[in-house]
């Protein structure tokens, strides 16, 4: 599998719009309510035309089949049209004016991911220095443990020692003629058979803190190659120790026949010392034991089992043996084996069951879209979304939230002659997630390949400055190049992963209406502008399921008495034609753009020229928008990718954009080094401190040691040039103007002092 050739390039279904760093904010400062009117403002209903121009699935609840693929038929009314939900409209259009006018990227699902890959030079490194560290004096700093839930309601662990134990000397012990494990067991199944074959063998059954045990000796084990030997547990049956033992997910691939090579050997966990016990949330922290859970599949939700034995779910039993195994006898009282590795201070950095484990990532996704700009994710910044769809204030408060303004209807069928629903052939929906960091995180490439000195490494949720790549996105394209996609030979005969897709055909209409309540111009001109994608009748919107195969192809048209439909808040004022309010949209971006960007223009921007891009069916020509192979018996793409070190390539290239952040909007930011900059001393601090503090530029920029650095500062005339190029990323990030934060109110502090006392010699 790994020898195979990689695809002549990465390809997938979709590609990403970059995040920007900029994040727009209205210059309207006073709060927004559906209570108060806006003299400026309009009230009304825009009438709206849906129609599809790719098999179109807006699905209702999925339908599971016990020896059938699933089912997902489409959404209906009670009466039992089909019809499109106004929140399926709603999240469709929001997103395009999220990316369009450069707003939050707030609404992310802020998993901490685990990474344990091993597939090749461009990453390997990452995951092993994770684990073991990089001091030649502690090559082997994993520990043994028992992990168990504690006294005062929170896990410990219990230090142990542990040593290998070999399947084939378990194997001659028991004096068995087969092999003890085959592959695709899980741990319950594991210590199940274990238990049977002792017993059919006549052998001493013994117990070590709840888990069966056996005596040992440590020395030589028996390996497939008596000439390599290793040390581990030996005379097995008769030995002076007695161990634990420890069996871990995925077993034994050797298959019959003894002698080719696999995994066969486990572990004995010996030696327990409850005197060294790890406890208290300063040595085990909440958050390590969060992640713990998260990525071994626990979202904190009971695992549902059928009561039906033949049903029995198993494939949980390889891919997460915590769900399936150890979690419920945690929660009843018994020990866990893991494996975990301190930092130097005694506080467990992370722990997991097995050797080499899943290790919790450093950095959570919502981290990674905080290393663009630390307003993405919180409540300072207020954007054009925001004040038109509403939102809700933090930790749930009324203050700092609000209803929106814009409200979508269920849009209804209209029904014509032969619109039959259709099911699809049976496909697979699932796609790669996060995890798959090569394409979901941004990568100093050219070309689609790593770029870099050496042996470039990849970018992962491991590293300090990862930035997660964008907006993900389906791009459009032509009607003849929609179709599921195929299912491979192994994916055939997995019924379980399959689903069926009832679609309307090309050409359906849907009718539906958009109600608008005191909107300034410029705002019902966004939506407007994202509506009908500035009057740019070719390009397509993405609605619904399948749009991996091109489904979900729609475009939307006001249609009705535009102008008729609107009420000014004003007596004294008539409704204008909609190119008036959708100008003023395009005004307004323009200016702010300009304004943050040194002159350049909105529609120029990497994000607009992407997201335009995707929109477009024609860009699709010459593209392969299919997912890579993933047949795990025969052929992975994605690992010979990893291997091969390639990325998956922008969908448009464009020049880069000098942020006001202290970077470029595109490519692989290192150090906040910003190409504008006037005072070099500031890209050399940032860059310096980001280092030493651990932290981003952009979280350098906004904090006092920055501040404390240019306070200190003995050169006069560098000093003042410093303050302007910092004055100047302030302004451009409103943070001049944030109220919250006490690292920057003591920040600000420092500067306004500068500046006064500079004002007060000239």
């Amino acid at each position: 599998m790994t020898g195979k050739p990689p695809p002549q390039a990465v390809h997938a279904p979709y590609n990403f719009v970059p995040l920007s760093p900029w994040i727009f904010e209205p210059g309207h400062k006073e709060p927004v309510s559906r209570d108060y009117p806006l003299r400026e403002g309009i009230s009304g209903v825009l009438e709206l035309e849906l129609t599809a121009h790719s098999p179109l699935l807006v699905g209702g609840e999925q339908l599971r089949g016990t020896n059938t693929a699933g089912r997902v038929p489409f959404f209906r009314l009670p009466n039992g049209d089909p019809a499109i939900p106004g929140s399926s409209i709603k999240g469709m259009i929001r997103n395009v004016l999220e990316i369009a006018a450069f707003g939050k990227m707030r609404m992310v699902d802020d998993k901490r991911l685990g990474l344990r890959d091993i597939s090749g030079k461009h990453v390997a490194e990452v995951y092993r220095k994770s684990l073991f560290g990089s001091d030649p004096n502690n090559p082997h700093p994993l520990q043994a443990g028992l992990l168990r839930w504690g006294e005062t309601g929170e896990p410990k662990i219990i230090p142990c020692r542990y040593a290998k134990i070999s399947h084939l000397d378990m194997e001659r012990w028991l004096k068995m003629g087969e092999t003890l494990f085959e592959r695709g067991l899980g741990v319950g199944e594991k210590y199940a058979l274990w238990d049977e074959k002792t017993s059919q063998a006549g052998k001493e059954k013994i117990v070590l803190e709840g888990l069966p045990a056996i005596r040992f000796d440590v020395g030589e084990m028996s390996t497939l190659n008596a000439n390599n030997p290793q040390s581990g547990a030996a005379n097995l049956g008769q030995g002076d120790v007695q161990g634990a033992l420890v069996f871990t997910g995925q077993v034994s691939d050797r298959g019959p026949n003894k002698d080719k090579k696999g995994k066969y050997k486990d572990f004995v966990f010996y030696h327990p010392d409850p005197g060294q016990t790890i406890a208290g949330p300063e040595r085990l922290s909440p958050s390590v034991w969060q992640a713990f859970r998260q990525i071994h599949g626990d979202d904190g939700r009971p695992l549902k089992r059928s009561e039906d034995p033949a049903k029995k779910e198993k494939s949980l039993a390889g891919q997460y043996p915590w769900m399936d195994y150890w979690k419920e006898r945690f929660f009843a009282g018994h020990p866990v084996p893991v494996f975990f590795r301190l930092d130097p201070a005694g506080r467990v950095m992370a722990m997991g069951l097995a050797y080499m484990f899943k290790r919790a990532c450093d950095y959570s996704v919502g981290e990674t879209v905080d290393h663009h700009s630390p307003f993405h994710r919180t409540m300072e910044k207020v954007d054009l979304v925001e004040r038109l769809f509403g939102r809700i204030g933090e930790d749930n408060t009324s203050h700092d939230g609000w209803k929106g303004r814009a409200t979508f209807g269920h849009f209804q069928w209209v029904k014509r002659p032969n619109e039959p629903l259709t099911w699809s052939a049976p496909t697979i929906l699932n796609g790669p997630k996060p995890t798959y960091f090569p394409n979901y995180l941004e990568q100093q490439s050219k070309d689609g390949q790593l770029a870099g000195r050496g042996t470039p490494q990849y970018s992962t949720f491991m590293d300090e400055n990862a930035r997660i790549r964008g907006w993900k996105r389906y791009p459009a394209r032509p009607g003849g190049r929609v179709a599921v996609q195929p299912l491979l030979k192994d994916q055939k005969k997995n019924l379980k992963v399959q689903v069926t897709l009832e679609t309307l055909p090309p050409g359906t209409l849907f009718r539906g209406h958009l109600r608008v309540h005191n909107l300034r111009p410029e705002e019902l001109g966004a939506l407007i502008w994202a509506l009908e994608w500035g009057g740019q009748e070719p390009l397509r919107h993405a609605l619904g399921m399948g749009r991996p195969f091109g489904f979900g192809q729609v475009s939307l048209k006001i249609i009705g008495c535009f102008q008729k439909n609107l009420r000014p808040n004003d007596p004294e004022v008539q409704p204008r034609e909609k190119a008036f309010y959708r100008d003023c949209f395009v005004a307004m971006m323009q200016t702010a753009y300009a304004k943050a960007h040194q002159g350049k223009g909105w529609l120029e921007s990497p994000q607009l020229q992407t997201l335009l891009a995707m929109a477009n069916p024609q860009q699709a020509e010459g593209r392969k928008l299919e997912h890579m192979v993933m047949g795990m018996k025969h052929r992975n793409d994605f690992v010979a990718v990893k291997q091969h070190g390639m990325v998956l390539a922008p969908y448009v290239e464009t020049a880069p954009v000098a942020s006001p952040l202290g970077g470029r909007s595109l490519g692989r930011q290192r150090g906040g080094v910003d190409p504008e900059s006037f005072s070099p001393w500031v890209d050399q601090t940032i860059q310096s401190l980001v280092a030493e503090l651990k932290s981003s530029p952009a979280e350098i920029l906004r904090g006092k040691a920055l501040a404390q650095r240019w306070q200190a500062m003995d050169d006069p005339e560098e000093k003042n040039t410093a303050l302007r190029e910092i004055k100047r990323r302030w302004d451009n990030e409103g943070l001049w103007a944030a109220t919250s934060g006490k690292a920057l109110k003591q920040a600000k502090a420092i500067y306004e002092a500068g500046l006064a006392a500079v004002k007060a010699v000239s």
